[in-house]
């Protein structure tokens, strides 16, 4: 078959109008498919910043809260200072809070120095209680 004769046979069915409907539908579902797909990324991108934004508010809340604590205990640690209370066991616990205060930083931080810092609060806390307890 000549090239010619191809092309003729091609035209001839290009000229039927089921196919020239086929190809008018296949035309219009890849653009719907073109637009479907944008709008799908633009929600997803959407979806996205709005869960980092909510992060974002949870991570200032908490920063916030454990800000709060800390002055909390300073406020506490201070006015037993000043009111002239001889309990030095009392300092063992100001020591405990704090403890717990930084461990609860480093799981935030996911850093093993603010661990380590706790955990010598912490016994620092423990050495002040038990000296306190054998003074008496």
């Amino acid at each position: 078959m000549s090239v010619n004769e191809e092309l003729e046979e091609r035209i001839e069915h290009a000229k039927e109008p089921f196919e020239r409907m086929v190809a008018v539908s296949m035309a219009t579902i890849a653009a719907l498919l073109a637009i479907v797909s944008v709008a799908g990324h633009i929600l997803t991108t959407d979806e996205l910043l709005a869960q980092q934004k909510a992060s974002d508010q949870w991570a200032y809340y908490q920063a916030k809260a454990i800000r709060r604590y800390e002055s909390d205990i300073a406020r506490d640690v201070l006015a037993a200072l000043s009111a002239g209370q001889s309990g030095v066991q009392n300092f063992g616990e100001v020591f405990l809070e704090i403890g717990i205060v930084l461990a609860s930083l480093a799981i935030l931080t996911k850093r093993k120095d603010v661990w380590y810092i706790s955990m010598l609060s912490s016994a620092g806390g423990l050495a002040t209680a038990a000296t306190a307890l054998f003074i008496r």
